[in-house]
């Protein structure tokens, strides 16, 4: 008999971003839900790599479904400023 484990995986980066560890980590969910498993993502809302949330995210909390993997995004405080990259050098 198989056993079926319940994973969840919590990072910053999921799809739709494109770059970063995002295709990574989307690939590892799909991938354990493909061969069986269940797996939930805790992530940010998508923000890389413009550094700004994206058209018809941000809510504080928001939930869907992508692929079979259930996706909780959480509303994060934006750090990064390019400019305050460039003071600081």
């Amino acid at each position: 008999m198989k056993t079926s484990l319940k994973i969840t995986i919590m990072g910053m980066h999921y799809t739709p971003e494109l770059t970063g560890n995002a295709p990574y980590t989307t690939a590892l969910a799909e991938g354990l839900v493909t061969i069986g498993h269940s797996a939930r993502v805790i992530t940010a809302h998508p923000h890389y790599p413009e550094w700004r949330i994206r058209e018809g995210y941000g809510r504080f909390t928001s939930h869907e479904n992508i692929n079979g993997v259930p996706v909780t995004r959480l509303r994060h405080y934006e750090v990064f400023n390019a400019a305050t990259i460039a003071l600081t050098a």
